[in-house]
């Protein structure tokens, strides 16, 4: 007798879940830097802020793309949480993660906003330390 196969998510689950493993991963890198845990609360923004601004020299893409979607996943997170949205994307690609805020239906990306909180403002497309592809969009 073949076994059922398990239902697979569709994007919007897929792109949910992808979304809080790496806001799970922010909270981690917070942890092992400032010996603390983030909540999902506003006043948390200081810290992540903080720690987002301590990356302003940082020169290794890698390390920076690592925490921008985390950071961004994590924020992301904490918009749903208080106002109200849902997580669109392909759930493979985190720079697809897209917040699709439901009162207004506007949607903004938090990754590419941590991106730019990492760069101290736009990233200039031909900095060596700016991710690949797509140019960042961090419009509302």
């Amino acid at each position: 007798m073949a076994q059922a196969k398990a239902p697979q998510p569709d994007g919007a689950n897929r792109a949910s879940a992808q979304a809080a493993e790496l806001a799970a991963a922010f909270d981690q890198q917070i942890e092992r830097a400032f010996d603390m845990r983030l909540q999902l609360e506003p006043a948390s923004l200081a810290i992540a802020d903080h720690h987002l601004q301590s990356l302003r020299e940082e020169d290794r893409e890698p390390i920076i793309s690592l925490v921008a979607v985390a950071a961004g996943a994590w924020f992301g997170e904490l918009v749903r949480s208080h106002i109200g949205a849902s997580w669109i994307g392909d759930g493979r690609d985190p720079r697809k993660l897209r917040l699709l805020l439901e009162p207004a239906l506007i949607h903004f990306s938090p990754i590419d906003l941590a991106y730019e909180a990492i760069f101290g403002g736009e990233v200039d497309p031909e900095d060596p330390r700016a991710p690949q592809g797509a140019v960042l969009d961090g419009s509302y």
